[in-house]
């Protein structure tokens, strides 16, 4: 036995950033599932951790400055980004023996972000950035 676990992006479910990024997405979402049926059978698990906004060097690098940092926050429910220890303890717990039952899953990580759309998406949040102008990116948990 044993387990796998692919890192992905909640991307794969918005579509959000072009479409060459989320269809990468896509695929790998469709190995992680025909991966898990097809090793199944010798009791290997393999399931997908779907990532949101994550802090990271080259992401602090690219995102645009501190205000579109913070925006980027305002459009997660949880009002700010993911830092890899939010990441970390799923990806150990689907490797342990813990999850023994749980093969094909996808596990998101994203702060509610990718219910957004369904809860008025980012023109209700930067309402809420408006309204709060706290530097949400910045604070380190």
């Amino acid at each position: 036995g044993g387990a796998i676990v692919t890192i992905g992006s909640v991307n794969t479910f918005r579509g959000a950033g072009g479409w060459p990024y989320p269809a990468a997405c896509g695929a790998l979402l469709g190995m992680t599932r025909c991966l898990a049926m097809e090793l199944a059978p010798y009791k290997i698990r393999v399931n997908l951790v779907g990532m949101g906004t994550t802090h990271t060097e080259s992401l602090e690098e690219l995102s645009g400055g501190r205000e579109a940092q913070d925006m980027s926050a305002a459009s997660i429910p949880l009002a700010r980004v993911g830092w890899p220890r939010d990441t970390a303890p799923i990806v150990v717990w689907l490797c342990s023996d813990e999850s023994e039952y749980v093969t094909g899953e996808t596990i998101t990580a994203d702060g509610g972000w990718i219910y957004t759309h369904w809860l008025g998406g980012v023109d209700l949040n930067l309402r809420a950035y408006r309204a709060k102008p706290k530097a949400l990116w910045t604070e380190k948990p």
